[in-house]
C-alpha cells in the first residue's frame, strides 16, 4: 500500500473518528426489573490485535500455484492492523447486537475496552479480564483474524472468537471458541481504491463472521445458561 493511499485511509478514520479510543460503553440500565445487582450480567468486549495473511496463490494445490503464483512477497498484515482499528472491530460486532445473537440474558449490559493483547495470552488466561465482580459475567474476546488468498475459490476471510461465561468461581464456567468466515476481496488496498468502500467492506466482514459465529455457539450459550 502506498504511503498516499494510507494516508486516504487514516483521514476516513479519523473523519469517521475510528482513531480515538473508545470510550466505556454500555448499554442495557444498571439494575434490570426483577434482577437482583447480584443477577445482573455484563458482557465485556475486546477487539483483536493479531492478523495473519497467506500469500496470493497459497490456497492453491502445489501445481496450480506454480502456475498462478501471484505477488507472493506481497503482505496485507501491515494494511489491515491499519483499517481495522478496534473501533472498527468493536463497532462491527455491535451492530450485529452481541446480547441478542449470543442468546445472553435480556438487559445485559455491554461494555467495550479499548485494550488489546496477544491471542496466546487471552488463550491461556483463565480468570476474568476484567475488575468486575458481578455474578453473571461474560467475555467476547475478538482474537485474531487471518486471510486467505486464493486465487482459484476467492479469498476466505475468516474472524476467531473467544466467548466466556463467569459465575462466582475464579474460572470461567462456559467457554467456545470458534470462527466465522466470509469472502473479503479489498486486500491488497490499491492506489484508485476508495477509502470509505474499503473501511465499509472490512468492517462488514467482520460482522457477518460473528453473524456466522454466534448462530453456532449460542445454542450452547443457551444450554449452559439452563445449568444455573
Amino acid at each position: 500500500m502506498t504511503r498516499r493511499v494510507l494516508a486516504k485511509i487514516l483521514f476516513s478514520l479519523v473523519a469517521a473518528g475510528s482513531l480515538t479510543a473508545p470510550a466505556l460503553a454500555q448499554s442495557g440500565s444498571a439494575e434490570v426489573a426483577g434482577q437482583s445487582n447480584a443477577e445482573h450480567c455484563e458482557l465485556h468486549i475486546w477487539a483483536a490485535q493479531d492478523f495473519s495473511s497467506l500469500p496470493f496463490g497459497s490456497g492453491l494445490a502445489p501445481g496450480l500455484s506454480m502456475m498462478f503464483p501471484g505477488n507472493l512477497g506481497q503482505s496485507t498484515d501491515e494494511q489491515f492492523v491499519t483499517i481495522a482499528s478496534i473501533d472498527l472491530q468493536i463497532d462491527a460486532i455491535m451492530r450485529a447486537d452481541p446480547v441478542t445473537s449470543l442468546g445472553l440474558p435480556q438487559g445485559t449490559t455491554v461494555i467495550t475496552n479499548a485494550e488489546t493483547e496477544e491471542a496466546k495470552t487471552t488463550k491461556q488466561r483463565q480468570a476474568r479480564r476484567a475488575a468486575s465482580q458481578t455474578q453473571c459475567y461474560y467475555e467476547l474476546h475478538i482474537t485474531s483474524s487471518y486471510l486467505i488468498e486464493d486465487i482459484v475459490w476467492g479469498d476466505r476471510f475468516s474472524t476467531a472468537f473467544d466467548v466466556r461465561h463467569y459465575r462466582g468461581d475464579a474460572e470461567w464456567t462456559f467457554r467456545h471458541r470458534g470462527e466465522g468466515g466470509n469472502k473479503l476481496t479489498v486486500f491488497p488496498v490499491k492506489e484508485d481504491d476508495d477509502p470509505a468502500e474499503v473501511l465499509r467492506e472490512v468492517s462488514e466482514a467482520i460482522q457477518a463472521n460473528f453473524v456466522e459465529y454466534a448462530r453456532k455457539v449460542k445454542p450452547r450459550i443457551e444450554r449452559d445458561g439452563q445449568r444455573r
